[in-house]
């Protein structure tokens, strides 16, 4: 086996790998997978073993956790809300994260579970407003009055300046929206093997000097998915927003609001990390979660 690991503690991890001891998703797929092998089929058997094997023993304590911090929030006088989305697809976060297998996933990096970090939400909830709600388009002068609506601002805060635009024009602001990272609600069978297979290659490595014909073989390459079906949790908190003088400009509860609608957009429109043209990581079925 060729592991990313150290040498000296190579032998008593190859030992855990082949009876079977491993059950953290990440460290399997992350550093315990067999880099020499090349077969397609015998790196989906490698991909599967984690699919059978991986437990995720931890999920329900961290979602515990982050309901309790929604609820001391609460209490603290800030608006949350909570609320579950099924999987309509298979969902693949973090396809371009470097693995030996080419195509990576995001893996909790301590518990090991697939999560959609807050940092990706605020960020298709940001797109979803410019390119929906604010009718931006590819239209560059109205994309650039958008990010600079009061409400937009008062979620996501002053954004960072294009190519093309005044530096001097932009305050540095910070939002009054919180995204807290996105867990499963189920605590099994959460990942499943998918398989992508790209007919062009030699016309893509040959830099266009072989035609893109349909003689070309196909060029298998699986990867690790989120299975469809799974119900993920999706918690927000906001804080009032005031203007540069200190005047009230948009209330918390504005502020949640309008954050948490440009989120279940985002999620029912734009969908979550790669492959989404094809149908990869859409939501549907939104439902409030109340917290206990």
């Amino acid at each position: 086996m060729d592991l990313n690991v150290p040498q000296a503690i190579r032998p008593v991890i190859e030992e855990a790998v082949q009876r079977n001891l491993i059950i953290h998703a990440g460290l399997m797929f992350y550093r315990y997978l067999d880099g020499k092998i090349t077969n397609t089929q015998l790196r989906g058997a490698q991909l599967q073993n984690i699919v059978r094997k991986a437990r995720f023993t931890t999920l329900s304590a961290c979602r515990s956790r982050q309901e309790s911090l929604c609820r001391d929030l609460r209490q603290r006088g800030f608006p949350i809300a909570c609320m579950e989305a099924t999987l309509m697809t298979r969902m693949a976060p973090g396809l371009g994260i470097t693995s030996v297998f080419e195509n990576g996933i995001i893996l909790h990096h301590i518990h090991g579970f697939p999560y959609i970090p807050g940092s990706a939400l605020k960020g298709i909830a940001q797109d979803y407003a410019l390119q929906v709600e604010y009718r931006e388009r590819s239209n560059v002068v109205l994309r650039r009055q958008a990010k600079k609506d009061p409400c937009f601002v008062a979620v996501f805060g002053a954004q960072t300046p294009e190519k093309g635009e005044n530096i001097s024009d932009f305050q540095a602001f910070r939002g009054g929206a919180i995204f807290f990272d996105a867990l499963p609600l189920h605590d099994s069978d959460l990942l499943a093997v998918d398989v992508m297979t790209p007919h062009y290659g030699d016309y893509y490595s040959s830099g266009g000097g072989t035609a893109p014909a349909d003689y070309l073989n196909p060029n298998p390459i699986v990867f690790l998915t989120v299975r469809e079906g799974v119900r993920f949790l999706f918690c927000l908190a906001a804080q009032e927003v005031k203007d540069k003088d200190g005047n009230l400009s948009r209330s918390a509860r504005e502020v949640l609001n309008d954050a948490q609608s440009w989120l279940e957009g985002a999620l029912t429109i734009l969908g979550v990390g790669g492959k989404t043209a094809v149908g990869y990581g859409y939501f549907q079925d939104f439902r409030d979660h109340p917290l206990p």
